[in-house]
């Protein structure tokens, strides 16, 4: 299992990832990641190679390929689409609402 602990100061984002094995809860592998907010996506680029390489997962040429790319996002877009996401999952009319807003700031950002 893959977990994650997100912290964001500002413009700045520090994720810790661990692995754990789930059929006995053995620590298998953790490391933090710092990069400005608008770097979100090559976290997610960063972990998903380091899991990969520490479950010996080979990937194919290409994916490592895809990998490797570095993608930019706009961290006010990103922050609204995470709020519109909490929203959204209340589920509720006032709150589905919310979301709504939020995700239109998102797409506008």
């Amino acid at each position: 299992m893959l977990e994650n602990s997100l912290r964001e100061s500002g413009n700045h984002i520090r994720l810790t990832s661990q692995l754990i094995q789930v059929k006995d809860q053995t620590h298998l592998w953790s490391r933090d990641y710092d990069y400005p907010a608008k770097d979100i996506l090559t976290i997610e680029d960063d972990v998903a190679k380091a899991v990969a390489q520490e479950i010996r997962l080979r990937l194919t040429s290409q994916q490592q390929a895809e990998l490797a790319q570095a993608h930019r996002v706009n961290p006010d877009a990103f922050d609204a689409y995470l709020q519109g996401y909490y929203y959204f999952e209340r589920n509720t009319d006032k709150d589905t609402e919310m979301a709504g807003k939020y995700y239109e700031r998102a797409d506008a950002a």
